[in-house]
């Protein structure tokens, strides 16, 4: 949903040149949109009538050839509806739609429809067929009612006795669109999820939050404040929710900021140290799965962005044994100790890891290293990792890996490897596939407008830009403008209220 918000983005389904670029079609918008949209419409439709038509397309057309019309056409007969336009809307047109809900007096909802897109971009109006399910209570008990929102703005009557007090866009979270309601009924959501909204809806509300903040349609304060409701929520899925949420907070404000560097430190504390509490340092035999899936994203949050102390030791702890005998550590926690530890390594420890790196027998062992690998952020060891890159026994596959990772796990390094990225081209190109070289761009992320312009220049030498690379540049420039847009507007709001927070 991220990427569906750039300007630059593609539809799923595309005419294919051969001056293309390939792999730029196997990416999150064929696999996971797709995936998402189709799940979108199974859940609309009801999965056995889905799953009815499913079999009837494949049964139709065992041993020959097809085409999308064909399956939409199954899954229609068995739907009792139209399924091709409203498809063909998410897959042939690039974007995602944002619907807005606002309850109107005598049972009825207004909800109308946009594209989605961060705050200060523009693009042309579009218009989808968006399969929405409304989820709203009705006197003790909880209702859903589905339609499908065909034109800019519709009025629809819930099948309801009273008048709401509110209403959930997305129920279930099955649709592949961003939604919003009035600000007071947002707080009121957030503030009573626990009780009013599914696990799945919880783990929903917390991304469409970060959604309006970056859409302008929700102020930082408020934002923060919401999140701080999901701190305690009993379920390990929306505490993952919450972790990746306060990810995207760093990289949006904190990253490349000393200033802020304690004050985040701390609210990433506030918000997570209690459910590491709850859940404990080791895991426990007879906890749920998602639980031990849990852990190890609180103690990398809490250990690298939190500076918590006790987290810290313990990842080294972990880490020293691991080097030992990777057997005698949990499995689940071994790649977050090591990346721990090397976020805080130096120039010595890089050397030993690198050592079992090379050593490592088992793919897990070595795979864990090479993750670590780029996430020093100490100097003098992104000196020696670099160099380690271009003359160490990585595989081609492996390359790209560890200076992509210390860009996106060490800020303020950026702009030293963007320059080391420059300084080493045609060693790097030479590594790699051509298909592959078109997202070095992505090395001038971040919130730099010298580092961008930098790029744009080094970029537009043709000996520099296979097939592809435009795009990818188009797609850094757009990231990068929008994050500094998002910084001028509500930066200080966020650097305020992680100040009186600490």
């Amino acid at each position: 949903m991220r990427e569906d918000a750039q300007l630059a983005v593609r539809a799923i389904r595309q005419p294919v040149s051969p001056t293309d670029n390939p792999a730029q079609f196997f990416d999150q918008l064929a696999y996971e949109k797709g995936r998402a949209v189709l799940g979108m419409f199974e859940y609309w439709m009801g999965p056995e009538p889905f799953r009815r038509g499913v079999i009837a397309y494949l049964q139709a057309h065992a041993q020959g050839n097809a085409v999308a019309g064909d399956l939409w056409a199954a899954l229609s007969r068995e739907a009792g509806r139209e399924l091709d336009r409203p498809m063909s809307t998410f897959l042939d047109q690039p974007g995602i739609p944002l619907v807005s809900a606002e309850l109107l007096p005598n049972h009825q909802v207004r909800l109308s429809q946009q594209r989605y897109l961060r705050h200060g971009a523009w693009a042309p109006a579009a218009n989808w067929e968006i399969p929405v399910v409304l989820k709203y209570p009705d006197g003790d008990s909880l209702r859903t009612q589905e339609l499908l929102l065909s034109q800019p703005s519709q009025v629809c009557t819930l099948a309801t006795s009273t008048q709401p007090a509110w209403v959930h866009p997305n129920a279930g979270e099955r649709g592949y669109y961003r939604w919003q309601v009035p600000p007071a009924m947002l707080v009121y959501l957030a503030g009573h999820a626990p009780t009013l909204l599914s696990a799945r809806e919880r783990v929903g509300l917390i991304d469409q939050l970060a959604a309006l903040l970056e859409g302008g349609q929700l102020d930082a304060q408020t934002y923060l404040q919401a999140l701080e409701g999901f701190a305690d929520d009993p379920q390990p899925e929306v505490l993952l929710a919450l972790v990746a949420a306060l990810g995207a907070i760093g990289e949006n404000f904190a990253a490349e900021s000393a200033a802020l560097e304690a004050p985040f430190a701390s609210y990433v504390r506030r918000m997570l140290a209690p459910a590491l509490e709850r859940y404990g340092l080791v895991r426990d035999p007879a906890e749920a799965e998602i639980v031990s899936l849990l852990r190890p994203k609180l103690i990398e949050r809490l250990g690298i962005k939190g500076q918590d102390a006790r987290v810290s030791a313990f990842a080294d702890s972990l880490a020293q044994a691991y080097g030992r005998d990777p057997a005698a550590v949990d499995p689940a926690l071994a790649g977050a100790a090591l990346r721990v530890a090397a976020a805080r390594g130096d120039r010595a420890r890089f050397e030993e890891f690198r050592g079992r790196f090379e050593a490592a027998v088992l793919p897990v062992e070595r795979a864990h290293y090479l993750d670590a690998l780029g996430r020093f952020a100490d100097a003098q060891a992104v000196e020696a990792v670099l160099e380690y890159v271009l003359k160490g026994p990585l595989r081609p596959q492996e390359y790209l890996e560890v200076p992509f990772t210390l860009a996106d796990r060490t800020p303020r390094n950026r702009d030293r490897i963007f320059a080391w990225m420059q300084e080493h081209y045609a060693a790097i190109a030479g590594h790699i596939a051509p298909e592959h070289a078109a997202y070095l761009p992505w090395l001038a992320d971040g919130a730099s407008p010298a580092r961008l312009e930098a790029a744009q220049q080094f970029f537009s030498d043709p000996a520099r830009a296979p097939a592809g690379t435009g795009k990818e540049l188009e797609k850094v420039a757009e990231q990068v403008h929008l994050r500094l847009e998002l910084r001028a507007r509500e930066g200080q709001a966020v650097s305020a209220y992680l100040d009186a927070a600490k």
